[in-house]
């Protein structure tokens, strides 16, 4: 394999990000749709097939959401106020 067909990995994820402050900044999408755009961009350029994207998309969310559930309630409870 030649340096360039190794370092197209980086470029895509490079330019997913570049998307993504694009969609965010210019085009003012909420962060997580322009989060979700960006990861379909990055895979559909690394060749995966759409149910493949759609499962490492879940896995990975899922996977954050679970480790921050906790830290989310307890910042809801402690953050309630009364009145």
């Amino acid at each position: 394999m030649n340096a360039f067909a190794e370092a197209l990995p980086v470029i895509w994820v490079a330019l997913g990000v570049v998307l993504l402050l694009i969609l965010n900044m210019r085009f003012k999408i909420n962060g997580m749709l322009a989060l979700l755009l960006a990861a379909i961009f990055v895979g559909v350029c690394e060749g995966l097939p759409l149910e493949a994207i759609g499962k490492s998309i879940e896995t990975g969310i899922g996977s954050t959401l679970g480790h921050l559930a906790l830290i989310i309630l307890f910042g809801a409870i402690l953050g309630k106020t009364d009145g």
